[in-house]
């Protein structure tokens, strides 16, 4: 793979079963993480697999649509991403912004097996829901850099950035 400086950075909330989501919804509802979501992403370039992007409902304003999907014609019936691609290396050449990885599970797990994150912003929901999509394993080489708690939140909430540590030569 050739060396890039730039990487993508991942926004994605789990809860206490590091469930992600439930019959291609998100099982928990939090005005803050939603509001945390849309401060990190606005103005940028979201990427998504096809459920992720069925799930929103919607396109979310301000913001550049990459879904990557083996369908590279793929266009959802209502709404339309601004491009599909079948690998994540081509978003690199199409990017308006930062570049973040909002889900599913598949699409973390390739971007972490292609060396292809730098950070990742974890929303960690106190809630108990079962869910069919799990949050994928973050791979040992991210350290957190910094936590922040919001516990006194129905649902509570607790907001950690992990950065990858990069191994020196």
């Amino acid at each position: 793979m050739e060396n890039r400086t730039t990487k993508y950075e991942v926004v994605i909330a789990a809860n206490l079963k590091k469930v992600i989501g439930n019959n291609n919804k998100i099982p928990w509802k939090s005005k803050e993480d939603l509001a945390n979501f849309k401060a990190l992403t606005e103005g940028h370039t979201i990427v998504m697999g096809r459920k992720t992007f069925e799930s929103l409902g919607r396109r979310l304003p301000n913001r550049y649509h990459v879904v990557v999907s083996n369908d590279v014609s793929y266009r959802n019936r209502k709404y339309s991403p601004d491009v599909v691609v079948s690998d994540l290396q081509e978003v690199f050449y199409l990017q308006k912004g930062k570049i973040f990885l909002i889900g599913g599970a598949q699409v973390l797990q390739s971007a972490f097996d292609q060396d292809l994150v730098e950070r990742i912003h974890l929303t960690t929901v106190f809630d108990s829901s079962d869910g069919d999509v799990l949050l994928p394993e973050i791979p040992k080489e991210f350290e957190r850099v910094s936590k922040k708690d919001c516990l006194d939140l129905e649902p509570g909430l607790s907001i950690s950035v992990y950065r990858k540590q990069w191994q020196k030569i």
